[in-house]
């Protein structure tokens, strides 16, 4: 087994098992059922959707380097995910983001049932309170789960903390450069390069597969082929990622489009507009950024972003990305079901929709 869907085939039922067990703990702590409900309904993103590439590329370095602990692996594997969506609700709270894979948003989903409730009080602001506390709680349990990594011996579960701590402070400051950056009128490559770097392929892909490495045995030379690759393959995803903000068909990604340029947020294509592009398009950018978009918009902003060169200097930054990634895989070493996993999600990813 190595491939990304028969991965999820063993972990999926684990997650779930997961989940279950923990809603179900807080019953014995409140009679609330508004609130229990609202803990509940992080199962229910869950199994909403999500690629599962975090867990995939730990379990998939962990069997690359021939790890003995299959079942506890498969556990150890579900903090990145939980930590995930934790991170995607705080994230849709700056984002304002309305669904993630075709479903509400928790602050959303809060106010709306307050609403029908006939609450008093600034409803919205108590929704986003309400996720934030959800998104801490999911946090708590991340880190839970990594604590019982101290099953794989002592040594491989420090080692493994230490790279889920460095993921959590890398994840966290390059969000708030994000963020940071968004007061800019203009940015520069330079820093968005490192928000790239710090928010996605650490988290996304250098640590999962570094945390997977050290509970099965990692060195120096493991670590920094799980950097090297990890950088290409990340950078690689937050570009696609930024890519399909501005094309996907909303129906099909299940998920807030248009919201970069909404929230004013820099990436590689607007800026590339703002090195490269004409006054006009400049001019024609600024406006968009920071504005309401929508469906209508749409024409307008692909127009743009094609005349101006952004879409094909970004789609030739993606092909490099992932080319340095399948050469990075090539020169290493690794166990064929590591290998071949590797090499499958790097052609799922370069071909992704969604």
């Amino acid at each position: 087994m190595q491939t990304l869907v028969e991965f999820r085939s063993l972990f999926e039922p684990r997650l779930e098992d997961f989940f279950m067990k923990k809603i179900s703990s807080y019953s014995a702590l409140t009679k609330n059922q508004d609130i229990t409900e609202l803990i509940a309904y992080t199962e229910k993103l869950a199994r909403g959707g999500g690629k599962r590439i975090r867990p995939f590329l730990a379990w998939l370095m962990y069997q690359g380097l021939a790890g003995k602990k299959q079942e506890a692996i498969l556990d150890a594997s579900i903090a990145l995910e939980i930590f995930h969506l934790f991170g995607l609700m705080h994230d849709d709270i700056i984002d304002r983001g309305t669904d993630r894979h075709g479903i509400p948003t928790v602050h959303l989903a809060v106010m709306k049932r307050l609403k029908q409730q006939k609450r008093i009080g600034d409803l919205h602001h108590i929704g986003e309170g309400q996720a934030m506390l959800l998104g801490d709680l999911l946090f708590s349990w991340s880190v839970e789960i990594m604590t019982n990594t101290i099953k794989f011996g002592e040594k491989k579960h420090a080692q493994a903390q230490q790279r889920f701590f460095r993921m959590v402070d890398e994840v966290i400051l390059g969000q708030m450069l994000d963020v940071e950056t968004m007061t800019n009128s203009i940015a520069n490559m330079q820093s968005i390069e490192e928000k790239m770097r710090l928010k996605t392929a650490s988290y996304t892909c250098i640590r999962p597969l570094q945390i997977g490495a050290a509970l099965a045995g990692t060195n120096e030379r493991i670590d920094l082929f799980c950097k090297n690759i990890g950088l290409s393959l990340g950078l690689a995803f937050q570009i696609q990622d930024d890519f399909l903000d501005l094309t996907a068909d909303q129906k099909k990604i299940k998920k807030t489009v248009f919201s970069d340029l909404t929230e004013h947020q820099h990436t590689i294509f607007t800026q590339y507009i703002f090195d490269q592009g004409t006054r006009a398009q400049k001019n024609e950018l600024k406006s968009l950024m920071g504005s309401p978009l929508d469906e209508k918009d749409r024409p307008r902003i692909l127009e743009l972003f094609e005349t101006s060169g952004a879409f094909s200097y970004g789609k030739k930054q993606i092909e490099a990305h992932f080319n340095q990634a399948e050469d990075c895989l090539q020169s290493f070493k690794l166990k064929p079901i590591a290998k071949t996993g590797l090499s499958d999600l790097l052609m799922y990813l370069r071909h992704r929709q969604i």
